[in-house]
């Protein structure tokens, strides 16, 4: 695992051709052009196809909607390159059922070719990415190693980042 940027609220960081953001504060338009960034220079640095995880910090506000608008466009961007998405949600109830449905509007609105998941650990991210991810890259990934590049990643957004509003 290397780390390709980080800022305030945000560390994202490279496994294989599986790009890995974790995220302790708000979704906000700087932050997903950053994530912009970081996505399309690490595609084009991987022909053969990335995948993106996201880590989200339990309570955080929901993106903003400058923040969903732009999540969005670069959904729809970076379609032909994206694999899978997979996204792990850091706590429960209504907060987790409030992200997960802002994660699926933004699905719906994208309308992407790639295959979208959210789950509540780590391992059933690292389960579920194997088999999509290898179909549209021809990559196999070891879930062993995506899980603990995951926990790597989330350490280090918590140890540079705290949690931010």
């Amino acid at each position: 695992m290397s780390v390709v940027d980080q800022g305030s609220g945000y560390v994202f960081a490279a496994f294989e051709n599986v790009l890995i953001a974790s995220w302790t504060a708000q979704g906000t338009l700087a932050r997903i052009e950053a994530l912009g960034r970081a996505l399309g220079a690490f595609a084009a640095r991987h022909p053969e196809g990335i995948s993106s995880v996201h880590i989200i910090a339990a309570g955080l506000p929901l993106a903003d909607s400058d923040a969903r608008a732009a999540l969005s466009a670069l959904m729809k961007k970076h379609d032909a390159e994206l694999a899978c998405g997979g996204t792990v949600l850091d706590g429960t109830g209504f907060w987790a059922s409030a992200t997960r449905g802002v994660i699926m509007s933004l699905q719906f609105l994208a309308s992407s070719s790639f295959t979208v998941r959210t789950c509540a650990s780590d391992a059933e991210l690292a389960a579920w990415l194997l088999k999509p991810h290898l179909q549209r890259t021809g990559v196999t990934l070891d879930p062993k190693a995506l899980e603990q590049a995951m926990a790597e990643t989330r350490a280090l957004s918590s140890a540079h980042g705290a949690r931010e509003p």
